[in-house]
């Protein structure tokens, strides 16, 4: 469309002999051919592109044929078709208004260009105007006013799905300061809770095992010197005065003397 526009427009400017509209057309037309043979080498759709090119270039074709056929008499109809191809030029980022209203966000809309193109349009309207041409005034204004309803949908809807549009911040800024302190109070709870749900399990099982451990232990007898030699079924032999031997006697090793009377 770029190429096809700012050729159409550059014949339009030679049959009036307007030099200005020539120069800006020519830098325009040589533009659009370099980005167009640099996206038919980068890219995989080389049979679409070239279905495109073909086309271009036969509407071109045409339209020097008819003009070498009827001179100058197709004037107002080659200013009319320069029109008709300036208007869709411009409305194109409208292409994506539907997303825009289902998602009630401008992420399909490209800021950049739209902001080009109303400054763009306004100074080809204000020449318009100066050189009182009708074909370049009408879709100028077009365009003005497509641009701006473009950048008013920039005020309505947020940049991103989940954020406040520039008039909801300029209108509503309780929502603002509502969302700080929530977004601070956030914060605190994380630092009141360092650690998270699963942390927190397994050092509640990891707390609970040792615990078990300790009771188990405490509940475990004592043991001693005397239990290890009975568990064990060691036998102590002490010499008598009829040199028998007996089992160990617990009661004597332990107080270490006979009772009395034995």
């Amino acid at each position: 469309m770029g190429v096809l526009g700012a050729v159409y427009w550059l014949r339009y400017g030679l049959m009036k002999m307007d030099y200005t509209m020539i120069a800006v057309n020519v830098f325009a037309a040589t533009l659009m051919g370099l980005y167009l043979i640099f996206y038919y080498f980068m890219t995989d759709r080389k049979l679409w592109i070239s279905i495109e090119v073909c086309a271009v270039i036969f509407l071109i074709s045409l339209m020097f044929l008819l003009v070498q056929v009827y001179g100058h008499d197709i004037f107002h109809p080659l200013g009319f078709t320069c029109m008709t191809f300036n208007i869709l030029n411009f409305g194109a980022p409208l292409a994506g208004l539907k997303v825009v209203l289902r998602q009630r966000s401008c992420e399909t809309l490209p800021l950049p260009m739209c902001i080009a193109n109303l400054l763009v349009s306004s100074q080809w309207a204000l020449y318009g105007l100066l050189v009182s041409d009708v074909y370049i005034i009408t879709p100028n204004a077009i365009g003005m006013l497509l641009a701006m309803i473009q950048i008013a949908l920039f005020l309505i809807f947020p940049m991103k799905q989940g954020r406040l549009s520039p008039i909801q911040r300029c209108f509503n800024p309780s929502c603002c300061a509502a969302a700080a302190p929530s977004s601070i109070s956030d914060e605190n709870e994380k630092l009141k809770e360092p650690y998270t749900v699963q942390e927190k399990n397994s050092l509640l099982s990891s707390n609970k095992e040792s615990v078990h451990i300790a009771v188990i232990d405490e509940m475990k007898p004592k043991k001693s010197w005397v239990n290890d030699a009975i568990n064990k079924n060691e036998l102590v032999t002490e010499k008598l005065g009829n040199n028998e031997s007996r089992p160990f006697n617990a009661d004597k090793a332990f107080y270490g003397a006979g009772k009395p009377g034995e």
